[in-house]
């Protein structure tokens, strides 16, 4: 596949603008990696540059006094119990959702896009009468 030179261009200008919005999204991340190694002292005193020593004092504090492992692990609780009752209700209102006698229902683009009781095939949101 050979491209055309107008094609080259936008090619380059594409992954020009990937690459930059890449750096800036990172690069919080980068900073704020680099920040948690220095102390409040050195944070202050220099912001932008790299850390004198490499200290894992703010990581140990963390875990002691800010109880961040009891944190994470009531947030693990939480996330596990949200994606069991969405599987299980889930799975209870597909199984409704197929169950259900609808005109069109052998219509491809009715069985995706949804139907009403009158065959009249819509797109958009699905509507559930109960």
């Amino acid at each position: 596949m050979k491209l055309s030179p107008k094609e080259k261009v936008f090619l380059v200008l594409k992954y020009v603008c990937l690459i930059f919005f890449t750096i800036l999204c990172l690069y919080p991340l980068f900073w704020l990696l680099l920040s948690s190694f220095k102390t409040n002292s050195e944070l202050y005193a220099n912001p932008w540059g790299l850390p004198e020593s490499f200290s894992l004092v703010n990581y140990i504090q963390a875990i002691q006094e800010g109880h961040i492992l009891q944190y994470f692990g009531n947030s693990v609780i939480i996330a596990v119990s949200a994606v069991i009752v969405a599987v299980i209700l889930s799975s209870m209102v597909s199984y409704a959702i197929t169950r259900m006698q609808k005109a069109g229902k052998t219509d491809p683009e009715c069985v995706f896009a949804g139907n009403d009781d009158s065959g009249v095939c819509y797109g958009g949101s699905l509507i559930f009468n109960v």
